[in-house]
């Protein structure tokens, strides 16, 4: 290489430098230094009515009102030629919300993620019920994008929209009609109001041989809302009265029936009952005001359904219930104490665990010479299914908690019991994961039809809590072996009790 291309590359180099510091003092100009990149401020005008929105990722269509921070946020990013994702997000097996993914090639990650305020108070922009579908602007309010870590303000964001809504006259949407009737072991009439708030917690879509795009919530939800379940805030299906196997009959407007079996119904996706077709709302349409669709339903649908009705059934039986009691040191002082049942449970504590990719837990391997097997590839599957359930440390909590070195003891109605530490509860090590009493499982599902429930599993993150885990997580005094032929096998698979009935916290004796 001679000295003159040398020079020729290092004059290159330069030029790109300087276009580089060109670039971070013109971020400065917008605040990428001294304060967030504005990537707009000024008003906007938005004409009163709705627009159809389709979520990134689900394909689920939703019929948004204009004013709604989505318009509002759509209004800016069009004027602006930015750019702008929204999708549904889930939360657990069967909740979602919308979550503003990016805008203008600011994207979540990290912890980092797009917040909103409107007239200076904070909104929680993936709240299905006051978040940016739902919540609506009004003429004149302030609205404030910006994008940074949880629980910064606009002026720490790393970028901002200011902006005024200018609410403007427009052609008003006729207000939606049509209705659901709902009848079990009691009645409810789901409006077109309480469909869209189903839709955003629980809403499927689905394209048809045909290519159509279909937008609705799962039959099961309908069906919890009168078969019995009760629940202080939340529709939930009856696994155990579905699987005796009931009629759902769907009735159209001209008279028309259609019946399926429960059983095919019960935390399935696969039927839906829809309100759009290609982002064309059903409401007061001929095929309106519903659909029943879906893969479970093949090439068929049916049309113009008005009510669903339940038929040929029992009353559900009670909800397994467990009893948590906090002792004094003494082991036999109650201190504290609660009970609550499983239903209970799924409503107001977080649901953990996988409905469809099952937790094992490893039986004995009756190898004398691989007693432990830390390849977990000898009999791992002792215990096996897909389940839902409750973390223990948020029973503990109901009544105050562990402290460490506490015991808490799980206790079944038949005696059996398994005995854990404060650190598998609170402090689990990672191939342990967190301990849960299951109440709900893939192959029965709800308890008492899922006759194990509550059943101690271990979430593992590799969904395999093997004989070595035992050995390493758990203290010596709760390990389990399986005596044949004069040897003590290890088993995991033995400390998994089942029918829990009672938690007991057991404070670490003095001294």
């Amino acid at each position: 290489m001679d000295r003159k291309t040398v020079v020729i590359i290092s004059a290159a180099a330069v030029l790109a430098l300087v276009g580089a510091l060109a670039a971070v003092l013109a971020l400065a100009g917008a605040g990428g230094l001294s304060g967030p990149a504005v990537l707009y401020e000024g008003s906007v005008n938005i004409s009163s009515g709705t627009t159809v929105f389709t979520a990134a990722g689900s394909n689920v269509q939703y019929t948004v009102d204009n004013s709604s921070l989505y318009g509002v946020l759509m209004a800016v990013c069009e004027k602006e030629g930015l750019s702008c994702t929204v999708s549904d997000r889930d939360w657990n097996p069967r909740l979602h919300s919308q979550v503003v993914q990016g805008v203008g090639g600011f994207c979540e990650a990290n912890g980092t993620a797009w917040n909103c305020t409107v007239n200076g108070a904070p909104v929680l922009l993936s709240s299905a019920e006051d978040g940016v579908l739902t919540r609506c602007a009004a003429d004149g309010d302030r609205v404030v994008f910006f994008y940074g870590p949880e629980g910064c303000g606009p002026d720490e964001a790393s970028a901002v929209i200011r902006t005024v809504l200018h609410l403007e006259e427009g052609k008003e949407s006729a207000p939606a009609s049509g209705s659901l009737a709902l009848s079990g072991l009691s009645e409810y009439a789901v409006t077109p109001e309480i469909y869209r708030a189903a839709l955003l917690c629980h809403g499927r879509s689905y394209t048809d041989p045909d290519g159509s795009l279909w937008s609705g919530v799962p039959v099961w939800f309908f069906i919890g809302c009168v078969d019995g379940r009760e629940s202080p805030h939340h529709p939930m299906l009856s696994s155990s009265l579905a699987s005796t196997g009931y009629n759902v009959t769907f009735t159209g407007k001209d008279g028309a029936d259609y019946t399926l079996n429960s059983t095919v119904l019960v935390r399935n996706n696969d039927y839906l009952i829809a309100y759009m077709e290609d982002g064309a709302p059903l409401l007061d349409g001929p095929a309106g005001p519903f659909v029943l669709v879906g893969p479970g339903m093949g090439e068929r649908t049916v049309e113009g359904i008005v009510s669903l009705s339940l038929s040929g059934y029992d009353r559900p039986p009670a909800a397994p219930a467990i009893a948590v009691r906090r002792y004094a040191p003494d082991g036999q002082t109650v201190l504290n104490e609660t009970t609550v049942d499983t239903v209970w449970m799924e409503a107001n504590l977080p649901v953990l665990g996988n409905e469809t990719v099952p937790y094992r837990i490893q039986g004995p391997t009756f190898d004398r010479d691989d007693l432990w097997n830390p390849a977990e590839d000898k009999n791992p599957a002792k215990v096996e299914d897909a389940v839902l359930g409750t973390a223990i440390r948020d029973l503990c909590d109901l009544v105050g908690g562990m402290n460490p070195g506490d015991r808490v003891l799980l206790s079944a109605s038949d005696g059996y019991a398994t005995e854990l530490r404060y650190e598998n509860i609170y402090a689990p090590r990672p191939e342990q994961g967190e301990a849960v009493l299951s109440w709900w499982s893939a192959r029965e599902g709800y308890a008492p039809a899922y006759n194990d429930g509550p059943r101690l599993f271990y979430l593992a993150p590799d969904h395999t809590f093997g004989n070595e885990n035992m050995r390493t997580c758990l203290a010596e005094e709760a390990w389990v072996y399986y005596w044949t032929g004069g040897v003590q096998y290890p088993s995991a698979a033995g400390t998994s009790v089942r029918g829990v009935d009672l938690v007991s916290i057991l404070p670490a004796v003095a001294g």
